[in-house]
């Protein structure tokens, strides 16, 4: 087979890869589930309950990682949108996987966020959350229910909340 229809074939398989996720057939596990209730730390190191901060409000937890190119271009919007979010009423929750302090303290001094973040430890939060990449994000409704799972945000991202 030649390398321009392997190509193509390639590029067949990710359309439909793409339109299988749209469609919603690779839904997330916890799409329509509560959101686990998981023990991360604050900055200063005290015990934060996930399912407190979110409880009763819409909110979307933000995992991710210094390390991650992706993760800094996703800050970025998320600093944008953060007045709006506030506005709408939804939390925004960053949560760092698996960084030492230090390293995501240096990290947000550099770049100039001024984030309240979450440190997950040892990816316990990520594993519960099924999180399978960073940036990932995590839409939850005021009800506890995972509404959608993205690896980027989206235009929409208020609407995936109503």
């Amino acid at each position: 087979m030649t390398s321009w229809k392997r190509w193509m074939m390639v590029v067949v398989a990710g359309g439909l890869l793409i339109s299988c996720a749209r469609a919603g057939i690779f839904d997330h596990p916890l799409m329509g589930k509560k959101a686990p209730d998981v023990t991360v730390f604050s900055m200063q190191g005290q015990e934060v309950s996930l399912g407190s901060v979110v409880q009763g409000k819409k909110a979307i937890l933000f995992f991710w990682a210094t390390w991650c190119p992706h993760c800094r271009g996703q800050l970025t919007r998320l600093k944008a949108a953060q007045g709006g979010l506030k506005d709408a009423g939804v939390a925004l929750v960053l949560v760092d996987i698996a960084e030492p302090k230090r390293d995501v303290e240096r990290f947000l001094a550099q770049k100039g966020f001024d984030f309240e973040i979450l440190l997950d430890r040892e990816g316990e939060a990520a594993e519960e959350y099924r999180i399978s990449g960073v940036p990932s994000f995590v839409f939850v409704a005021a009800d506890g229910k995972v509404r959608e799972v993205l690896h980027e945000l989206p235009g929409d991202y208020l609407e995936i909340l109503k």
